[in-house]
């Protein structure tokens, strides 16, 4: 059975977190208005290009990755050499095969993290060495380089794969599926470990071994315990109990309080903030602009959680966005990192230049 072609137009693919189907739709409707949905499974939507333009970029938090749709393949006998016919039938070369499930479960439930498999860089493997020799030199599930051309197969159900390409544009589609290559830590507190280590890696926040970084609701410490493994001066700000790893690190200093408890002057020395508390977005962007807006107060920098609980909070990220530029940090972006829940980390730079920053989401 031959791979099956998508009708004439450009279809464009989308990964994203499972239950952000709907938040993505939305978004894609209201900015780029020349895509019209096409197909969707849990963590993985289509749309029709209707222009005649091609989309370079999905601008939406909620994308974990795109690029353009090859063909699809909805059979279970010779799947691989039926990809490695595909292409070698594309035009140009690519550097790298990105090869991936989509995901099955929100991140945290049924203990499912969206970790690369070896089953599916066996598989990418395989698929290099049926395509010959025009396909040798690629890279199978490696991090790429901005403007490296990608293969990517994107294995749907146990009957349906999807083959697609794109071209590296940030540092967010350099890797497989949109999904930071790295290691769980065997002794981490908790998940927020996984987030903090993903946000650091896609904002790319200049930290510097030193550095005063504060964390507002650090309880129990798993986001503490990733900034404290890079080597910076972490206080952790919480009422509750920090965990005794995170305790009897001698970088870190546990303020057992409220931030609302605390004078503004306290934060006179801090580089960056960051917060994750279970509060509504409102409640936690007052918690810091309360902090940040003080005269003796000059954070360059922030990792900001905010939850995304329904459709109704997603409609409300560009706004607010816009509160945290009034607060003068020029320079936000917004993306609903693969570790994360039902959320979205902001990155909120006062300075772009500062920030050495060369990527785009």
């Amino acid at each position: 059975m031959e791979a099956s072609k998508p009708p004439s137009g450009q279809f464009v693919f989308v990964c994203c977190q499972v239950g952000s189907e709907a938040a993505l739709k939305t978004d894609v409707k209201r900015k780029h208005a020349g895509l019209a949905f096409a197909f969707s499974r849990p963590g993985f939507v289509t749309f029709k290009n209707t222009t005649d333009e091609p989309i370079e970029r999905i601008d939406s938090p909620f994308a974990r990755t795109f690029g353009a749709s090859v063909t699809t393949i909805k059979t279970t006998e010779n799947r691989p050499e039926l990809v490695a016919k595909t292409l070698q039938g594309c035009k140009g070369s690519f550097s790298h095969l990105h090869v991936w499930e989509r995901d099955k479960y929100v991140p945290g439930e049924r203990q499912f993290e969206p970790f690369a498999k070896a089953e599916s860089t066996t598989l990418g493997e395989q698929i290099k060495t049926l395509a010959g020799e025009a396909l040798s030199s690629m890279l199978v599930n490696h991090k790429a380089r901005v403007g490296d051309r990608i293969a990517n197969l994107i294995l749907i159900d146990d009957d349906h794969w999807f083959v697609g390409q794109h071209t590296a544009s940030s540092i967010a589609t350099c890797w497989p599926g949109g999904v930071p290559q790295m290691k769980p830590k065997e002794d981490m507190v908790s998940r927020a470990y996984l987030k903090m280590e993903e946000a650091l890696r896609w904002s790319r926040l200049p930290i510097q071994k030193g550095d005063v970084f504060v964390e507002l609701g650090s309880a129990p410490g798993g986001s503490c315990q990733a900034l404290l493994d890079h080597g910076l001066q972490v206080v952790g700000i919480d009422p509750a109990i920090m965990d005794e790893r995170v305790l009897k690190h001698p970088n870190f200093t546990h303020v057992r309080a409220r931030a609302a408890d605390l004078k503004r002057k306290e934060f006179a020395d801090v580089r960056w903030l960051t917060t994750d508390a279970s509060l509504d977005p409102s409640s936690t962007l007052s918690a810091v602009e309360n902090i940040v807006t003080h005269p003796k107060v000059n954070i360059p920098g922030m990792l900001l959680t905010l939850k995304v609980q329904d459709a109704k909070m997603a409609l409300e990220i560009d706004a607010n966005l816009d509160r945290i530029r009034d607060w003068g940090y020029r320079h936000i972006r917004a993306r609903q990192l693969a570790f994360n829940r039902r959320e979205i980390c902001v990155l909120a730079a006062r300075s772009k230049g500062k920030m050495r920053l060369g990527f785009r989401r």
